[in-house]
């Protein structure tokens, strides 16, 4: 091919393509793999902004639910009745009054006590989720540039905002 049919196909190429040589700009090597770099951490964050952190507010959101449903909906084991924590203290204990020097002391006896322990550790259950949402909550403060001033901003998926508001709910 000649220099003149050489440079007639460049123009023919370039009108019908709409390449214009002054806006190319050679990238180096490192300058391609930075902008390939910065092009999948861009998708891999909003995949997980998107998708992955959603699912894990529901996952959090139905496990709360399945706990729920096993403290006080799942069918119990037969002759075990659901009653409330003072009925069961108050059927199945034996008190005993005693007046001296017109005090009365009221003993209980320790046949209650397994249900002490069950409301105790459903107490220490639900301190546990309400410390695991807080430290979540506080977690995600950040300090961002708001307008001249830089405060805290605190950026959760909404999912995860209304897992925290169905907890709130239940407890």
């Amino acid at each position: 091919m000649t220099q003149v049919k050489f440079l007639e196909a460049v123009m023919q190429y370039m009108k019908e393509t709409g390449v214009n040589p002054k806006d190319f700009v050679v990238l180096s090597p490192a300058e391609e793999i930075k902008k390939l770099r910065d092009t999948v951490v861009s998708f891999l964050r909003k995949q997980e902004k998107d998708f992955i952190l959603p699912v894990f507010g529901h996952m959090e959101a139905l496990i709360v639910r399945f706990m729920k449903y096993i403290e006080e909906e799942a069918p119990k084991k037969q002759g075990e009745k659901k009653e409330s924590f003072l009925k069961s203290v108050d059927q199945t204990d034996k008190r005993i009054e005693t007046k001296k020097d017109d005090k009365v002391t009221v003993e209980i006896s320790n046949t209650g006590s397994a249900d002490l322990l069950n409301e105790l550790e459903r107490e220490k259950l639900k301190t546990k989720s309400i410390k695991e949402h807080l430290s979540k909550v506080i977690d995600s403060i950040e300090v961002k540039s708001t307008g001249l001033t830089k405060k805290p901003v605190l950026e959760l998926p909404m999912a995860e905002i209304n897992s925290i508001r169905e907890f709130l709910k239940r407890v």
